[in-house]
């Protein structure tokens, strides 16, 4: 912060949702390194921190940087001093916020537009510690997630310990359990983990404001790899694995895919990672150009599943075709329920985006599961025009599957 231009001078530094009734917030700064060594005004300098509502957010960001405190005024400016030690604090600037109607986000900014540190550019650590009526840090957006993930944490606790029970049962008759089954429960326990430990971030995160940042980016990892796994699952059965014989050309597309999906999602996860905290206008972790990347890519993987799956249904019989049918509409919904939730979420207030994502992708993958686990565990339609339904034996050929002779990929 700091310097000739103005632009460096005022810096947004974080933001926080408030619920009705009063909330607090608290600041303090310090410098990076060897402070004070340059022509001050003043020892120790004093900066301004300015709060602003969120609906006056987008007017002041269209504002040059210095005319905003003058053309767009701050709801509250508070002095705020650089201590004049290195490496420590100063005392903190506190306030208070008051809602009786709805929720708002609130946006703290760091201003040095007076020239309090002259011609120098200063880092500056800042600690800001927002707290809600009841004294949770967790805002606004997030209050219920620890709610949602818990009761999401339940019910996979169920769906894991029944498909557990009915793949010990398969495995008791069939004599092995088809690698499919073995995906499927990867997956499962990837979103699993996933859960466990966003939900121990949130609960510490309500209670010091920080949680704990590594198990929060695991999370998000184990979830985006169990949501390509799922993906990579289906686009491999509408391409004719496990239906159509000789296909293994198709299951070594499948693989690739779900290695180059796998590097563009653990690319934009980092991505939106590094920009956390530092994007204004980013309400949730797959806002911004970070979200509409996912967006594009899930469209382009559910092309590839419709023409994969109506490739493969041109190649069957009957019953073949009458299967693919329903896979091909259940198998659309999961492809287009991450855009659809997306877009939905951006017509609602930055305060309900956060949720509605969260909830809704939750909601999402849970519903994959259990399909996906009655689809492979149950002795249904995908039993009967599967190689699943094959006997173990060597030679055997899947009850009621064509047999299609593939000399190469086509």
């Amino acid at each position: 912060m700091g310097g000739n231009q103005a632009e460096n001078k005022w810096s947004y530094a974080s933001k926080f949702g408030y619920g009705l009734g009063e909330g607090s917030y608290s600041m303090r700064i310090k410098t990076q390194g060897e402070p004070f060594k340059g022509s001050f005004k003043r020892l120790p300098p004093v900066l301004n921190l300015e709060v602003y509502l969120d609906e006056e957010w987008d007017k002041v960001e269209s504002i040059p940087a210095c005319r905003r405190a003058r053309e767009a005024p701050a709801r509250r400016t508070l002095t705020i001093d650089l201590n004049d030690r290195e490496g420590e604090y100063g005392f903190e600037a506190t306030g208070l916020v008051y809602h009786v109607m709805r929720p708002h986000i609130w946006y703290f900014v760091l201003s040095d537009c007076k020239g309090e540190l002259g011609n120098e550019s200063v880092p500056i650590d800042f600690e800001l510690h927002a707290q809600q009526p009841d004294g949770s840090e967790l805002s606004v957006e997030a209050r219920h997630m620890p709610i949602a993930e818990g009761l999401a944490l339940l019910c996979l606790t169920g769906l894991l310990v029944r498909g557990a029970s009915r793949a010990l049962e398969l495995r008791k008759s069939a004599g092995a359990l088809h690698p499919v089954v073995w995906a499927l429960g990867a997956g499962v326990a990837l979103q699993y983990a996933s859960q466990v430990l966003h939900l121990i971030h949130l609960l510490k995160y309500s209670f010091d404001g920080m949680g704990i940042w590594t198990f929060d980016a695991l999370a998000e990892v184990f979830f985006m790899i169990s949501q390509v796994g799922h993906a990579t699952l289906l686009i491999a059965i509408a391409q004719g694995y496990t239906l159509l014989l000789a296909k293994n050309c198709h299951m070594e597309r499948s693989r690739l895919a779900f290695v180059a999906t796998l590097a563009a999602h653990a690319a934009l996860v980092c991505f939106g990672k590094l920009q956390e905290g530092t994007a204004s206008d980013r309400h949730h972790k797959n806002d911004g150009p970070v979200g509409w990347a996912i967006f594009a890519i899930r469209l382009v993987l559910f092309s590839w599943f419709l023409r994969s799956s109506q490739m493969t249904k041109a190649q069957g019989g009957l019953r073949l075709r009458e299967f693919l049918s329903r896979f091909q509409m259940a198998g659309s919904m999961y492809f287009l329920a991450y855009p659809s939730v997306f877009l939905i979420a951006q017509a609602f207030a930055p305060y309900l985006r956060h949720p509605i994502m969260q909830v809704g992708m939750l909601s999402v993958q849970g519903a994959a599961d259990l399909w996906l686990a009655n689809l492979f565990l149950s002795r249904g339609a995908y039993f009967k025009v599967s190689t699943l339904s094959a006997s173990l034996l060597p030679g055997a050929t899947a009850g009621g599957a064509p047999v299609v002779c593939l000399s190469k990929c086509d």
